[in-house]
């Protein structure tokens, strides 16, 4: 809620100073929002870490949201409660597929 609230105070902000910057310091304003973007983008690449290719599950750690043994435990036992209802028992290390009657 914070984050969308702040996104439309700069918006607004950005609405009101624009006219009165384009009529001081006419096309320079164009080249000020260009720097802050440029400014902006050297700032994603170098602080930011890398998500591509990562699980959400990955990313939480990588964020800090939590741990990764926490993660890996959560994560076991997600599949064993998908495991449960789906009737299915998986035998370990082995390809085959007992389904539960």
């Amino acid at each position: 809620m914070l984050i969308a609230a702040t996104q439309w105070l700069f918006n607004f902000v950005i609405t009101k100073v624009t006219p009165s910057a384009i009529n001081s310091i006419g096309w320079k304003t164009f080249l000020m929002f260009a720097i802050f973007c440029l400014a902006m983008a050297i700032f994603v690449w170098v602080f930011v870490p890398e998500t591509k290719q990562l699980t959400l599950e990955q990313i939480d750690v990588v964020f800090g949201v939590v741990d990764a043994e926490t993660r890996a435990k959560d994560i076991e036992k997600a599949i064993e409660v998908e495991k449960s209802k789906a009737g299915v028992d998986y035998e370990e290390g082995d390809e085959r597929v007992v389904t539960k009657t």
